[in-house]
Parts: structure tokens; C-alpha cells; sequence
């Protein structure tokens, strides 16, 4: 799971408690494992609605982090 390291942006759904590291040189979603997902997927949730650099449709919504994370929310 090289990618895992060199992931910027994550895509995550808090209803099914999905997590993805998108890799930044090959632009593949690699699933995190159901172990390590749960904390992260909360602490995404967390920091994408204290962000104010944001943009949501009913069902994808995207954020930018100030220190260059992309964040990908996927759901309602």
C-alpha cells in the first residue's frame, strides 16, 4: 500500500465509515483498512464542517485545509 504515504486528499462517508487516501501521483482511491478508519473518519468529519473553504451539492462535498489537505465528503 505505497500510495498511503503520498495521499493529500482523502474521501471519506461518515454513514458507512468509508475512508479513501487518494494518491497524489497515480490519482487511485485506496480503501483504509476497517481497523484504522473509524477515528480518522470522525476527525474528517470534524475538520470538514469547521472549514469555511468548502463547497457541498446534496450527495459529494469538497474542502480545502489550510495546510493543503483535500477532503472529499461523500453522503447526505
Amino acid at each position: 500500500m505505497k500510495c498511503f504515504a503520498t495521499g493529500q486528499a482523502f474521501a471519506f462517508d461518515p454513514d458507512r465509515g468509508r475512508l479513501w487516501v487518494i494518491c497524489r501521483r497515480c490519482s487511485g482511491w485506496n480503501l483504509v483498512p476497517i481497523e484504522q478508519r473509524w477515528e480518522v473518519v470522525e476527525e474528517c468529519e470534524r475538520l470538514f464542517i469547521g472549514l469555511t473553504r468548502r463547497y457541498s451539492t446534496h450527495s459529494i462535498g469538497l474542502a480545502l485545509a489550510e495546510h493543503g489537505t483535500k477532503l472529499i465528503r461523500i453522503g447526505a
